[in-house]
């Protein structure tokens, strides 16, 4: 069988892998076509943003930074055009770190309604540009704040850090963002947009990080940052492309996505259907005439109940209510019965822990197999948790009644020293049958009866919903004859390993 689980994750890396390599052709120059003679080059416009820079340095409107490195054509990591330029961001961007400690007075007279307080929040994950804020500050409480204005680029700073968006709207950003303000109209903040998105930048941007628990851009690092410069037109022709590629990747991406979540929920849903097919009787061929009537079974059981309840080795249980047809989930053969599940089972009590003991807790559970694991205890009395009460025997199916759509569910497979005694957490459940334990199990593993155990009217609680015994023996169960149930548990065991084993395919 083909490893269908390695080629769908295989696939849905393939969409990321390529959208990498199509910015990376992208800032590289490779994506587009290259037109020099009506471009222009790319050094003219940095000169007009050098001459800019220093426009806005003498008119305080911007401050002098320390000279950045020359840089070295040793270091330049791969060719672009010949009218391209390499640079350093600080170059080009004027580079600011949110969270300065002073009023922003320029505002004061002006801003009424108040300031935009653009946070983290106000971000649309997988999204470009940041168009409102949730917030806004009045003047009184400016403190801690940085002025940023539409167009700026604003790059996340603490956690995930390094992730761009475009802003556009004026407002004031905290100590979690670094704003790059062009300093030229003729930079695409598009552009510079899947530019600092590339794999490229970002391995320049894990170099910068420091801090040992919460890394942060450093500021000074990210200026020193080498990237390309295009001129204008070819930049605007890249963004074209890229906007013409990325959303059919996109499309291509979600499209993995949705196959990958199908292949991967493929085996739980087959052993899903084949359990409720399974307890509808439509499994396996039905033989009214050879295997005889469930009725018949239902008052064997019942006997061999009375049996133990007059020899006090079970507690008589308070009669359980008629089935109506309302009741009755869906059509099941003629010669089976439905059945509450109080009137098919039976449970050994309770005890207090009087020597060493072997204590069953949901941990022991391997609720993936459905069987017990290794994750078992022996306990001497003086150390039994308060919850550790429930009689078990081998050949009992205990059910934890706490967040039962975890599924913690199993049959007690072998003799256990010392003896047993598992969590109130479980309900226990024993019908002297060995086949028919057999059978109920897989009813209680069916999304028939994970449906009942689950729906609100029965599950109470928030945080740990949890269905209480009594309505756990009022759930109504398919019984079918006891040929029958061999059949089924029979075809259910040639299949259900083959379906379980694709989860390791």
């Amino acid at each position: 069988m083909a490893n269908y689980k390695k080629k769908a994750a295989n696939a849905v890396l393939l969409a990321d892998k390529m959208r990498k390599s199509v910015l990376q052709a992208a800032i590289e120059g490779k994506l587009t076509t290259q037109n020099p003679a009506k471009d222009g080059d790319a050094q003219d416009l940095l000169a007009d943003i050098q001459a800019e820079k220093q426009r806005l340095i003498v008119a305080g409107e911007i401050k002098r930074e320390k000279a950045l490195p020359a840089i070295d054509e040793n270091d330049l990591p791969f060719d672009i055009p010949n009218n391209w330029v390499w640079v350093k961001i600080g170059d080009i961007f004027n580079i600011v770190r949110g969270g300065s400690p002073r009023p922003i007075q320029q505002f004061l007279t002006t801003a009424n309604d108040g300031l935009n307080w653009i946070k983290i929040g106000d971000t649309d994950i997988g999204g470009k540009y940041i168009t409102s804020t949730r917030e806004k500050i009045k003047p009184a409480g400016l403190v801690k704040t940085r002025l940023v204005k539409k167009g700026s680029l604003l790059l996340t700073n603490s956690m995930s850090y390094g992730r761009p968006y475009i802003l556009e709207v004026d407002g004031c950003i905290h100590d979690g963002w670094l704003s790059l303000t062009p300093l030229s109209s003729n930079l695409s903040k598009e552009f510079f947009y899947y530019l600092l998105s590339s794999t490229f930048v970002k391995t320049e941007f894990d170099k910068s990080v420091s801090g040992a628990v919460v890394k942060n851009l450093n500021s000074d690092k990210v200026r020193d940052t080498l990237i390309p410069l295009p001129p204008l037109k070819a930049q605007q022709r890249i963004v074209e492309k890229l906007e013409e590629i990325l959303p059919q990747l996109e499309q291509l991406q979600a499209d993995e996505n949705k196959l990958h979540t199908l292949q991967t929920a493929f085996p739980s849903r087959m052993q899903a259907s084949l359990l409720q097919a399974a307890i509808e009787g439509k499994l396996t061929t039905q033989d009214p005439k050879a295997d005889g009537m469930a009725s018949h079974l239902l008052k064997q059981i019942q006997a061999e109940k009375q049996r133990l309840i007059d020899a006090k080795e079970i507690k008589r249980e308070k009669p359980l209510s008629a089935i109506t047809d309302e009741e009755k989930p869906f059509d099941i053969p003629g010669n089976w019965e439905w059945v509450r599940l109080g009137e098919l089972t039976f449970n050994w009590g309770q005890k207090l822990p009087d020597k060493d003991f072997t204590y069953i807790d949901i941990s022991s559970i391997n609720n993936k197999l459905f069987k017990l694991g290794e994750d078992m205890e022996i306990l001497r009395p003086n150390q039994a948790p308060s919850r550790a009460r429930k009689i078990v025997k081998k050949g009992d199916i205990i059910y934890s009644t706490v967040r039962p759509y975890l599924m913690n569910i199993c049959i007690i497979d072998k003799n256990i020293e010392p003896e047993p005694i598992v969590s109130t957490g479980f309900a226990v459940f024993n019908t002297s049958l060995d086949i028919t334990n057999q059978y109920l199990f897989r009813v209680l593993l069916s999304p028939y009866f994970d449906s009942y155990a689950n729906h609100n009217d029965n599950a109470k609680g928030v945080a740990y919903p949890a269905i209480n015994d009594t309505r756990l023996k009022n759930a109504l169960v398919p019984l079918p004859p006891l040929a029958e149930q061999q059949r089924i548990v029979a075809k259910l065991d040639a299949l259900l390993p083959k379906v379980q084993a694709l989860n390791d395919l």
